[in-house]
């Protein structure tokens, strides 16, 4: 039997070209449609598992109608074959994604048979939409033990045009920038929101902080931004002024 729960401390993200053609799949098939794709592993800085990055969606023959959709073995094993010869590693095939017309996206009988069907003493990644582009996503875990991962959240990436070197070009070129500080834009100190018996509430080493924290805004060093948030990490305070409002301040 397999335990399903829902998730939100994993993600998958699709490249937007893989994302773009699973779209146009689904909006072409009268019927079901469905295909496979490599996984990637994203994982932080500790080395642990935070989600699953989607490089690429293959479609491959298959014989589909209104509510069903059937891949052909061969050419499935055609497609590994291929992959492997491009230096492709086929283990990172695991995405299966199908579509469901006009209908909700839901795991239908012959959807949960088929993902019983992926086992491969690891995990495989389900995916299935509809031509509303809805999608549902799920993460089967086969190894150690046996769990669904449901209603796991997808994101698209988007794509990297590599401009970052021409824009830095046109910045310097374009852009003077000089240090400023908080009242040369009408930006109400952070601090000034504590007043009178509020500091008692700090150290003298934490309002030391504070007091460099605001000298690092007005030098420049930092964005008014990341300033903003510092302050609420070492105060816990939001009452820092957001947004212009019609006397030029920030509120």
């Amino acid at each position: 039997m397999t335990m399903k729960i829902k998730t939100d401390s994993l993600k998958v993200i699709i490249c937007a070209k893989a994302r773009e053609r699973i779209s146009h799949y689904v909006a072409l098939a009268k019927g079901e449609v469905s295909g496979l794709g490599l996984v990637d592993e994203i994982r932080d800085e500790k080395g642990k598992l935070i989600g699953f990055f989607v490089s690429d969606v293959y479609l491959v023959k298959q014989v589909s109608s209104a509510v069903t959709t059937e891949l052909d073995e061969k050419a499935v094993s055609d497609l590994l074959v291929e992959l492997d010869e491009k230096n492709v590693d086929i283990g990172k095939v695991k995405l299966w994604w199908h579509s469901h017309c006009d209908m909700k996206t839901f795991w239908s009988s012959t959807d949960t048979d088929c993902v019983e069907g992926l086992s491969n003493g690891s995990y495989f990644i389900s995916l299935v939409t509809n031509k509303n582009n809805d999608v549902l996503c799920r993460v089967d875990l086969y190894s150690p033990f046996r769990i669904a991962l449901d209603e796991v959240t997808v994101e698209t990436a988007m794509p990297d045009f590599g401009l970052l070197e021409e824009c830095k070009v046109e910045f310097a070129a374009k852009v003077k920038e000089s240090s400023f500080g908080l009242s040369s834009y009408g930006l109400e100190s952070a601090t000034s929101c504590l007043q009178g018996d509020d500091y008692y509430d700090f150290t003298d080493a934490q309002v030391k902080q504070l007091n460099e924290l605001e000298s690092k805004v007005e030098e420049g060093l930092i964005t008014y931004g990341e300033y903003c948030e510092q302050f609420f990490e070492m105060t816990g305070e939001r009452m820092i002024p957001f947004g212009l409002n019609d006397s030029g301040f920030i509120n």
